[in-house]
């Protein structure tokens, strides 16, 4: 029979290590320390999108990368810039038929132009839209406002040659008295003795020359033809009518009437 001391079983070689105990602080096994590392994030392209980022590629030569426009044809206006050298005059052309260069203007008007860069073909496109669009109406303006205020100014002299006559206030608001040359006469008995004067001496064309221009109402117009009209006086036969001076009255005739 066997001997059962020798069926005990013999202790295992292996020992059993024993494991360190893991410590507080440290990351279980398997996990990732997210406090020991920095997650480092895409970077963010300088310009375009994800899907379409900017390229820095080298440009060709001749390219323009400094937002400059690329060369090509001239502008359409290009003539119209450049001006002439210092020491040259700008020579103006294509003005309107019978328009005539002003020198004086000329020479006020070239330092605005030389700051401007106009060439000479840019100051006389410049100065021809000058003549024909903005001259006539500037003129018209001028001529409109002289012949308002030439109206005013004869309005004022018959006012003032109104007060000479009859007395009163004149244009200017200011009081006169009469002339002493009328003696009294009404405004009417000027007119009549006025006109006279003026049909023996001047005649129609006179007359309407001064109401064209407006002296007939001037206070010393009207005085000097009350005077030529009283000079003329009562010793000739003279008449307002065809303007036609009438032959002086010889003596006889003064005194004895015209013969029938």
């Amino acid at each position: 029979m066997p001997d059962q001391s020798d069926m005990t079983p013999e202790p295992s070689s292996q020992t059993t290590e024993t494991q360190p105990a893991p410590k507080a602080d440290a990351p279980a096994p398997g996990s990732s320390d997210t406090n020991s590392s920095t997650t480092e994030s895409p970077s963010k392209p300088d310009d375009g999108s994800l899907l379409n980022p900017k390229v820095d590629e080298a440009k060709p030569d001749g390219e323009q990368t400094d937002g400059a426009e690329p060369e090509g044809e001239p502008p359409a206006n290009a003539a119209m810039f450049g001006a002439p050298a210092e020491d040259a005059e700008y020579e103006l052309s294509g003005l309107p038929e019978g328009m005539t260069i002003d020198v004086a203007a000329l020479a006020a008007v070239t330092p605005l132009a030389r700051e401007l860069n106009l060439s000479n073909e840019g100051l006389s496109k410049l100065a021809g839209v000058y003549t024909e669009s903005v001259l006539p109406s500037v003129q018209q303006q001028m001529t409109d406002d002289l012949a308002s205020r030439a109206a005013q100014v004869s309005k004022d002299w018959a006012t003032d040659a109104r007060a000479s006559v009859v007395g009163g206030t004149n244009a200017a608001g200011e009081p006169v008295e009469a002339d002493q040359i009328y003696a009294g006469r009404s405004l009417a008995e000027v007119q009549q003795v006025s006109a006279k004067a003026l049909d023996r001496l001047g005649g129609e064309g006179f007359r309407e020359f001064l109401d064209q221009h407006g002296l007939g109402n001037h206070p010393q117009m009207l005085r000097f033809a009350f005077a030529v009209g009283n000079a003329i006086g009562e010793d000739t036969s003279f008449e307002r009518g065809g303007g036609t001076p009438a032959a002086p009255l010889t003596r006889e005739e003064k005194y004895y009437g015209k013969p029938a």
